[in-house]
């Protein structure tokens, strides 16, 4: 196998790093079993933070989590669904149908399964892949096939699917089935698994559907009352009810116009047809129950259920750099897609695309005072950008921080208007704006920098939350701009980020900005991969309007004028980030961190 130099056994460190800082792990064995270390730790080289060891599983999350209910099920049915022992190949077919993949592609591949359950489809990916990774959150890993732990092309873990511990695109193939759809949040579970395929490699996708057949489904309008009651409580209901309503239901889909009702309203599962279907002639009528049985256990019970529609899934794989991808099934959501190949970006290595003119000169440095902020601009400066700073003010009071830093806060009357009234703030800009600023509101804390200089630089505190409001593509050397944002960092500090998206705003075939003010403008793939570059791990892109509406005769001249030139409203690209933990430590030295 090409794996044989990657492979818990210790050679399988080459691929594992730190969920939180994506550090190196170093192994440490209380007890082995040949190669394979039955109990220890993995530490971390960075951030010193310990995983344990046990059973032969590295463990990298706490024993209770909202995965339970799967961990509950699947140790009381863990061997139910397993073709090994229903006698058929019905596990093997679905999942080469719905993913496409033929035997012959996958031997010579590394995938890793997220969401691996009781280990029903691991058994198929282990026979069929050159190398394997699966993991769950749940406790669910204990009860995969014994003979698995065996394989030396095998590694498996109890992880969290929005924190991975595999270094970035280390891996050919992404699997997720049956999973996105139960976790907290779902696009940011998506991002998280779509980090770690390689350039040209592809990820399968499959989620429940927001089609009506499936929203409509009974378990939507019982959710809202099971989901809060303890899980065994559900479960032991159904085992009491569940004979009579599985006989019913039996009866019931027997009638030709009253399957589609049945199947829909009835509140339990009765799969008797399909599995004898299915050909899984092992199954006695006891063992078809109880699957249906778990069936209705596992509708009724996650802690969440997020349905998701295709068009959502082709932006998502859009968002992170893959190629169009094919939907091979609705309801579910059935997807498949590649991943680009590396962004082609010129000498500058600030990620933007080769032949690009960029400016060389930071404009709003002023020669003059007013030559840049006149007063025509100090007031329009109320009405750009604002969507960014309410997005700020919305994660102020979700999270309810109380520290923020506004970088290049221009005139600060909105960070005084929006964000002081709300957490302790401090706006920091060039010394000739900062002037401006504390005149106008003398209530804010403002604070001169020169963001084109390197080292550290006031204020001497870190901060919840930072924001950088369109100010990066001014400046001649951003890579400075970010070293001052992690210098003020701490381990769970957000930073919003926003500037221009150059394709919507010019065209794809664009190769300068009009504005002399800008020195470059990045598209949204491109800024994406220059910050992740950079050591900051993008949790969110969305774009929004650049302009608010206003009743200000500029502002609807300047309305007029992007409508004219058809320019769409939301061309402005806002990135969600935090900053991996060993970029914080480097801080000042770009060009020791690539997380690309």
């Amino acid at each position: 196998m090409p794996y044989d130099v990657c492979f818990m056994r210790q050679r399988f460190l080459q691929l594992l790093a730190c969920p939180d800082c994506q550090g190196d792990l170093q192994l440490r064995a209380n007890e082995e079993d040949g190669d394979v270390t039955v109990t220890g730790a993995l530490t971390c080289a960075a951030c010193a933070r310990s995983y344990p060891i046990r059973n032969r599983i590295p463990r990298f999350v706490e024993a209770v989590n909202y995965a339970d209910t799967f961990g509950f099920q699947w140790h009381r049915y863990h061997v139910m669904k397993r073709d090994s022992y229903m006698g058929t190949d019905l596990v093997r077919r679905t999942l080469l149908k719905r993913t496409g993949w033929e035997p012959q592609f996958l031997a010579e591949r590394s995938i890793v399964e997220c969401g691996c359950g009781s280990g029903n489809e691991t058994e198929i990916l282990a026979d069929l892949a050159g190398l394997v990774v699966s993991f769950d959150m749940s406790g669910s890993v204990d009860v995969v096939p014994e003979h698995l732990h065996d394989l030396e092309h095998v590694l498996l873990m109890q992880a969290d699917i929005g924190s991975i511990p595999l270094k970035r695109r280390c891996m050919d193939l992404v699997y997720c089935h049956r999973v996105l759809q139960h976790t907290p949040d779902p696009r940011a579970s998506f991002r998280s698994m779509a980090r770690h395929v390689r350039d040209g490699g592809e990820m399968f996708m499959h989620c429940y559907d927001t089609h009506r057949r499936s929203t409509l489904a009974f378990k939507y309008w019982l959710r809202p009352i099971t989901r809060r009651l303890p899980h065994r409580w559900v479960y032991r209901g159904l085992r009491i009810t569940g004979p009579v309503l599985y006989r019913l239901v039996g009866l019931l889909l027997k009638v030709g116009p009253l399957r589609k009702p049945t199947r829909l309203l009835m509140p339990f599962y009765n799969f008797n047809r399909h599995w004898k279907k299915g050909g899984a002639e092992r199954l006695t009528a006891s063992d078809r129950y109880e699957l249906s049985l778990l069936a209705t256990y596992d509708a009724l019970t996650p802690a969440y259920d997020k349905p998701q529609s295709p068009k959502t899934l082709q932006r998502w794989f859009a968002d992170t750099g893959f190629e169009e991808p094919e939907l091979r099934g609705r309801n579910p959501v059935l997807m498949r897609a590649r991943r680009k190949a590396a962004l082609a970006c010129d000498d500058r290595g600030y990620g933007i695309k080769p032949g690009y003119e960029h400016g060389q000169v930071n404009e709003t440095l002023e020669a003059a005072p007013g030559d840049y902020w006149n007063p025509k601009r100090i007031a329009q400066s109320r009405y750009f950008q604002r969507h960014v700073y309410e997005m700020a003010v919305d994660l102020i009071d979700e999270r309810r921080l109380s520290s923020v830093l506004d970088v290049g806060c221009g005139t600060g009357m909105k960070l005084t208007e929006m964000i002081v009234p709300r957490a302790g703030a401090i706006g920091v800009d060039q010394e000739n704006i900062i002037d401006v600023a504390r005149r106008m509101h003398p209530e804010g804390t403002f604070t001169a920098v020169d963001l084109e200089r390197d080292g550290a630089q006031p204020p001497d505190e870190r901060f919840d939350l930072i924001l950088c409001v369109d100010v990066i593509e001014h400046l001649a050397d951003p890579d400075r701009l970010l070293g001052y944002i992690r210098d003020h960092c701490r381990a769970d500090t957000t930073v919003i980020i926003s500037t221009p998206e150059r394709d919507k705003l010019r065209g794809p075939d664009n190769v300068k900005s009009p504005k002399r003010a800008h020195v470059r403008e990045w598209n949204r793939a491109e800024f994406a991969a220059y910050l992740e570059s950079r050591g900051l791990e993008v949790i969110r892109h969305d774009q929004v309007p650049a302009l608010r509406w206003s009743r200000s005769l500029s502002m609807a001249k300047e309305r007029f004028r992007m409508w004219r030139k058809r320019i769409p409203m939301r061309h402005c690209q806002v990135v969600r980030c935090r900053v991996i933990a060993s970029a914080r430590e480097s801080v000042g030295h770009p060009e020791l961190v690539n997380h690309a």
